[in-house]
């Protein structure tokens, strides 16, 4: 089922009822050009984007987190959104099946203070596959990064491509970096190409 919000019931309240509302195999699409002032968090598959001919912002400081959830194959896919001084995370917690991750042609300005711009995390026992491509990152003055992807544990392999990522101004605190890949005690494969990554970042990360 595709759920079109603002729309008729369930998508006739907020944003984050029609997400709830929403299967595992649903889509919800975003048939506003917003600012759309809630903050999104999700648990299980997901499927959210912008309708077409829209191009929905978040309100200043809004975030989209989506978690997996229980030990079923999961997906997440999260498109075309502009986020402002907020960030979007995707994160695979302690989950027995698979999750695939898709972070695709978001705009995300002025990341959160302590925060990357765009995040994958895995503590999860199944395995991730993710997907982070065409999406444009202006990484605020007190944010240390732009795509960082974690694994604490389980494996985690995927694309980083076409990325587009610029630091307002140089940061001024530790670790600053425009792609961080990092392994706790999980296992992490991944393919990072054709990102633009534009002014310096001062410590580490690609």
């Amino acid at each position: 089922i595709l759920y079109t919000w603002p729309g008729t019931s369930p998508c006739d309240g907020t944003l984050q009822a029609c997400i709830d509302a929403a299967g595992a195999d649903d889509s919800v699409e975003i048939a506003t050009d917003g600012p759309i002032d809630e903050e999104i968090l999700s648990y299980g598959s997901l499927d959210l984007q912008a309708a077409f001919g829209f191009t929905p912002r978040f309100a200043p400081g809004r975030s989209i987190t989506a978690n997996s959830a229980g030990a079923a194959d999961q997906a997440i896919r999260i498109q075309g959104l502009t986020v402002d001084g907020g960030r979007i995370d995707v994160n695979h917690l302690l989950n027995g099946g698979a999750l695939t991750a898709q972070i695709l042609d978001n705009v995300v300005e002025r990341s959160p203070s302590g925060n990357q711009a765009i995040g994958v995390y895995t503590n999860g026992s199944g395995p991730l596959v993710f997907r982070i491509e065409g999406n444009e990152i202006e990484v605020g003055t007190s944010s240390p990064g732009g795509v960082s992807v974690l694994a604490v544990s389980g494996y985690a392999s995927g694309d980083i491509e076409r990325n587009a990522i610029r630091r307002i101004i140089d940061y001024s605190g530790s670790g600053g970096f425009g792609i961080d890949l990092y392994v706790q005690d999980g296992a992490l494969v991944a393919d990072v190409f054709r990102n633009i990554i534009d002014f310096e970042f001062s410590e580490f990360g690609v």
